[in-house]
């Protein structure tokens, strides 16, 4: 069966500790292939992960399996690894990199996403050009860290 996205849902007694810990982001395995993932709420005080096809498919994930997971904090939860395109883009642009690292690290991220969502380099490469041109026309301005802090 094709998997599109798995959700896993933390064990209910394992919810105290980590909201105890004030932990929003994980490391992690699943059936030994890692990850780094945020919990999502499920309106009635659990946690839970959505895994991506992707990672689905490398831990050899089906619908109905048993896995094991192991979970971890993580202790850089803004860290993120942005591919080389979009990087050389910024750096070719002074403007659309001040905006874009005003940006806050869950928009940076996804953005980032959206980057590496091709395999393709061209396709990358043009992604980070749109990302730019965005970031310097004010259409990506929510998720900045002045929004934020003005609040």
């Amino acid at each position: 069966m094709k998997v599109q996205t798995a959700h896993f849902f933390v064990p209910m007694e394992q919810v105290p500790i980590w909201k105890e810990a004030g932990v929003k982001r994980v490391n992690g395995t699943i059936n030994g292939k890692p990850f780094r993932l945020a919990f999502n709420s499920d309106k009635q005080g659990g946690y839970y992960l959505i895994m991506s096809r992707t990672l689905c498919k490398q831990a050899n994930v089906a619908i109905g399996d048993r896995v094991t997971i192991h979970l971890e904090q993580d202790m850089n939860p803004d860290f993120i690894d942005f591919p080389e395109e979009l990087l050389e883009v910024l750096a070719q642009d002074e403007e659309a990199n001040t905006k874009f690292f005003a940006l806050t690290a869950g928009k940076q991220r996804s953005l980032h996403y959206y980057v590496i969502g091709v395999k393709n380099v061209e396709t990358r490469i043009q992604r980070s050009f749109e990302i730019c041109e965005q970031v310097k026309s004010g259409r990506i301005t929510i998720g900045t860290k002045e929004h934020y802090e003005k609040k």
